[in-house]
């Protein structure tokens, strides 16, 4: 009989070790879905099995009652936590509202009441007796059950069966590879499962010994196999349905020889494969019957894989991630591959889109650079010679039309700066210039230009420049000139009758820098207020009506709001319909000291000395040819020409030249090919003659050939005379 009291004891005491061990376990895991309720599950078994025994042990009838009833606290629980564990493990918890678990509650709670009262009502046990255990000394507790009992036993092993039956939905639904934690989750259930309906049925061998505490003990160790063995914790089977199996890209997992061990239904449905039929296999194995590329290393490498889908080829994108155990050692890899398919032709679209485009931009500058070729170059006879006339014997009528001329010929070239400089802007090519800027001579000739036009007599152009305005700044002279000639132009335009006016005022000084406040107003038509967003836009202008009256590009606002704002400056406007407009901008410029404009005031006195200067111009134009000679021979120089880069580099080897003039766009040997072969005849002596590039070219690419060709600096056409004076004087070594 002790044998049997010690075996009890002994069991009883190592099922309360093993369920207290996995309840530690489970709450060190407590942040894993499901650890909580398995380890609540673990502690209400411990305080079952714990009671149990204490009722089982205890010699006096009223303590062995209470330890009794108290060992009901884990029974009446017990179930609903299971339930709530199945929904936690299969993702379905919410489900289950806080007021669900409210009214799970109610039976079990209702059944406490009923245990602890039953001395009141026999609703629950008809009859409690003592009887002793066969072969020990054991006295057990035995019930005679009343009809509570068996509302508190059916609710119970409900609670059981839908926990199992919400389990092994879920299990039976998953890939193989999950079938070892099927199995455990199973058979961890079905024990105490079993054992509970084996003692309500009285079939267990032994009579009256409620066995379901020792069961709990084989759950417990079924789980710590599950825990550490086969992760259940850690990748739930649940997880793999609810995340993996939903996916739209295709998840492979391989093991360390690189062999399939689990794939998801988006990646057989690619393969065309049943999931037996791919499990096992290698990657390589699979991606040779699939893949354009046999190197499966390759795709490795480039994280890319393009893939032979029903005969067409599609692109993934590929992401790997390694898989490591507890113990930090690599037993596999995880890998995604999304389809990028659409993702790729849309990058080849748009590759030759751009590719179209920068052919087309290409196509373009070639055309405006090939344009303004042929319109500057004759253009350049018209304003050269007209400016040649200016000192001729004229009658009033005939200097009026070349005034006239003059204007015209400035127009047009204006259009075609206009129309190169959007394409620049555009582009973003346009790079500006810093040069000397003498701002009073330049306003001062802008309004000249300005008194030829044919409503001189109708508007009135003044222009105040205050005193703390430097003489002298630096910055893009042929910019700031088309900036306020562009803004003139609109302004006059738009002005039948009144004034207009130029103020310039230095906002800022610094040292070495000023910031200029520039306005230009008018008492023209006006522009309405919900129009002044607008106005900046390319080839915008007010309606069509306008357009009709007043004609003009719209480009005009448009170039001159992105000049200024690459001049690191702004612009702004300010008017009312029927009373005028007022453009004002402010621009920062760098200003010279005393000895910089001395240096260049005195090259402006050379050009009042005689001096002998030998310059070639190299010029296939006739008229070009006849019109530089004859602005050069106006201050006595010694002339000479030549048609193309041969005949120069011809007449180079029978004389020397103070300056070569050169054209770039020549027959027979072009203006860069000249420049260079006159460079390397120079190297082994000490002469160097400066070169300027004069042509009719005027995009910074040209002019960045020419310097890299050997030029020394570099005009535009048309050329104003004594531009091209003081450029010559700068290059030119010589005595002042």
């Amino acid at each position: 009989m002790l044998t049997g009291t010690i075996l009890y004891i002994t069991y009883s005491s190592v099922s309360i070790i093993v369920l207290m061990t996995m309840a530690f376990l489970f709450w060190k895991r407590r942040s894993a879905v499901g650890a909580s309720s398995m380890m609540l599950i673990m502690i209400l078994a411990v305080e079952w099995s714990m009671c149990t025994l204490l009722s089982s042990v205890c010699s006096y009838f009223e303590v062995k009652i209470f330890w009794d009833k108290l060992s009901y606290l884990g029974v009446v629980y017990i179930p609903v936590v299971w339930l709530i564990f199945s929904l936690q493990y299969t993702r379905k918890e919410n489900d289950l509202k806080k007021g669900h678990i409210y009214l799970l509650l109610i039976i079990p709670c209702i059944t406490l009441f009923m245990v602890f009262t039953n001395d009141y009502h026999h609703l629950f046990a008809s009859q409690t007796r003592i009887e002793l255990l066969k072969g020990s000394n054991l006295q057990l507790v035995v019930i005679d059950y009343a009809s509570w009992f068996w509302i508190h036993a059916s609710y119970s092993l409900s609670m059981i069966i839908v926990g199992m039956v919400i389990l092994l939905y879920t299990l039976v639904r998953l890939s193989k590879i999950y079938t070892k934690q099927a199995i455990i989750m199973i058979l961890a259930v079905l024990i105490p499962f079993s054992d509970q309906i084996l003692f309500l049925l009285q079939l267990r061998p032994i009579k009256n010994l409620d066995t379901t505490t020792f069961s709990f003990t084989f759950t417990g160790v079924l789980f710590f196999i599950g825990m550490f063995r086969y992760r259940i914790l850690d990748l739930i089977p649940v997880a793999r349905t609810a995340v993996i199996e939903t996916m739209e890209d295709l998840v492979v997992v391989l093991d360390n020889q690189k062999r399939i061990i689990d794939i998801n239904t988006s990646a057989q449905d690619m393969l065309k494969m049943e999931y037996h039929q791919i499990i096992g296999q290698t990657i390589e194995s699979v991606a040779e019957k699939i893949a354009f590329s046999k190197e499966i290393n390759e795709i490795y490498r480039n994280g890319k894989i393009v893939l032979n889908i029903e005969g067409k080829k599609r692109y993934y994108d590929m992401k790997r991630s390694p898989l490591f155990n507890k113990k930090n050692y690599r037993i596999g890899e995880f890998i995604v591959l999304r389809d990028i398919t659409s993702l790729e032709e849309t990058m080849k679209e748009l590759e030759w889109a751009k590719f179209t485009a920068e052919e087309s931009n290409k196509a373009k500058s070639k055309f405006l650079a090939a344009m303004s070729h042929e319109i500057r170059t004759p253009i350049n006879g018209i304003i050269g010679m007209a400016e040649l006339l200016e000192n001729a014997s004229l009658t009033p009528e005939e200097k009026e039309n070349l005034r006239i001329l003059q204007y015209s010929a400035d127009s047009l070239l204006d259009i075609i700066n206009d129309i190169l400089d959007f394409s620049k802007i555009e582009a973003g090519k346009m790079e500006l210039q810093n040069t000397r800027i003498n701002i009073r001579q330049l306003v001062s000739d802008i309004v000249k230009t300005f008194a030829y036009t044919e409503k001189k007599e109708y508007i009135e152009l003044n222009y105040d420049i205050n005193d703390n305005v430097p003489e002298v700044i630096t910055g893009d002279l042929v910019r700031l000139r088309q900036i306020l000639i562009n803004l003139l132009s609109n302004a006059f335009k738009f002005t039948e009758k009144g004034k207009i006016n130029i103020h310039i005022d230095a906002a800022e000084k610094e040292v070495n820098k000023v910031k200029l406040l520039l306005s230009i107003s008018d008492t023209g038509i006006g522009i309405a207020e919900n129009k002044l967003e607008s106005l900046f836009q390319s080839f915008h202008q007010l309606d069509n009506s306008t357009k009709r009256k007043y004609g003009g590009t719209g480009l005009g606002l448009s170039i001159v709001k992105s000049l200024i704002e690459l001049m690191g400056g702004t612009i702004s406007v300010k008017s009312k319909e029927g009373i005028g407009s007022r453009f004002s901008f402010e621009i920062t410029f760098e200003t010279l000291d005393e000895v910089k404009i001395k240096e260049d005031l005195d090259l402006r006195d050379c050009l009042k000395k005689d001096m002998m200067l030998r310059v070639l111009v190299v010029e296939d134009s006739k008229v070009n040819q006849l019109l530089i000679k004859k602005m050069l021979t106006k201050k006595n120089w010694i002339v000479e020409t030549a048609e193309n880069g041969r005949e120069a580099l011809e007449k180079i080897e029978q004389d020397r030249y103070d300056l070569i003039l050169m054209d770039i766009q020549m027959p027979i040997m072009d203006g860069y090919e000249a420049a260079k072969s006159i460079r390397e005849k120079e190297m082994n002596s000490n002469i160097h003659t400066p070169i300027i590039a004069l042509t009719a070219n005027a995009t910074e690419e040209d002019k960045r050939k020419s310097i890299e060709a050997g030029m020394d600096g570099y005009l535009t056409k048309p050329i104003k005379s004594e531009n091209l004076y003081l450029n010559i004087l700068k290059y030119v070594n010589i005595s002042l």
